[in-house]
Formats: C-alpha cells, sequence, structure tokens
C-alpha cells in the first residue's frame, strides 16, 4: 500500500459519509481515525485527493498521475480503486457528459499531473474527455475485466 501506514496522523481513513457508529467501534478498538468529508462520492474524492497530496505517496505514479473514472459506471472503475490503494494515486470521478466543476477545478489546480482515464465510450464522452484535454491514456474496453487487463499491462510489467 502506498503510504505504507508509518508515519502517518491516523491508521484508518473515513472518506464520504460513513456512519459515525462505525468510526466509534473503530476508535475503541485502538484504531486511530481521520474523517475525510464528501457528501457525495464525487466530492468525497476530491477531498480524498487534498488529503493525499498531504501525505507523499512512496510511488512515483501517486506523486505523478491523477486517474479519472465513471461515476455512472462504478464496475470499471474497480480496478482503478485497488490500483489508487496501493499505488497511491488519487481517483476523481465524472459523468458521461459533464465534468463536475469541482472535479474541473481539481484537474486545474494540479494540471502538472498526468491524467489517465480509465473507462469505456460509453461511460465517458468524447465531450468530456475533450473538456479535461490533458496527456490523457484512454482506455476503451467494453468490459471491466478487460479493463483490468489492459490496466496492468500498462503499469505493472
Amino acid at each position: 500500500m502506498s503510504p505504507t501506514g508509518k508515519n502517518l496522523p491516523a491508521k484508518v481513513l473515513i472518506v464520504g459519509p460513513i456512519s459515525s457508529m462505525i468510526e466509534l467501534q473503530l476508535l475503541n478498538t485502538g484504531l486511530s481515525t481521520i474523517r475525510i468529508a464528501g457528501n457525495d462520492p464525487i466530492h468525497a474524492a476530491c477531498e480524498a485527493m487534498e488529503f493525499r497530496y498531504k501525505i507523499s505517496p512512496d510511488s512515483m505514479e501517486g506523486k505523478e498521475t491523477i486517474m479519472i473514472v465513471s461515476a455512472d459506471e462504478y464496475t470499471e472503475c474497480i480496478p482503478a480503486a485497488y490500483y489508487s490503494a496501493h499505488m497511491g494515486v488519487p481517483m476523481l470521478f465524472t459523468y458521461r457528459d459533464n465534468l463536475p466543476e469541482i472535479t474541473k477545478q481539481k484537474l486545474i489546480k494540479y494540471n502538472d499531473k498526468n491524467i489517465l482515464v480509465i473507462s469505456s465510450e460509453q461511460t465517458i464522452s468524447d465531450h468530456v474527455l475533450n473538456k479535461i484535454r490533458l496527456r490523457t491514456f484512454w482506455a476503451q474496453k467494453k468490459n471491466p475485466c478487460k479493463h483490468f487487463i489492459l490496466f496492468t499491462r500498462v503499469f505493472l510489467i
């Protein structure tokens, strides 16, 4: 995992609208927590990215890359979520035909990062892709299994 869990402000990061009861149970087991706000996945991802950049990832990919995935079709972003957790690469969301304003603002703020779009043409339109207009890798596969295979070839070999 990147980071490895050493020298961090907490052992558990709670991202998004997770019940306070869960946090209390974690605290009762002796684990420290930090809550990252966000009332929906799009805002939570943006807040998690800001938190992530405060703690430098061990991997080069985590320092240089942002992933963009579909907010509409979560099956396509499953491989991206695993990669994000292991390599420290932030993950932001977009809709098929509309780049959320907060996602756009993060891409402007971090315009020096490589942008990796993990999606099929059916879930992120060319219109949105053109709005991103940064160095972009477009993974055009029809099913999540094929996404993962292409994904591993790009990053893990």
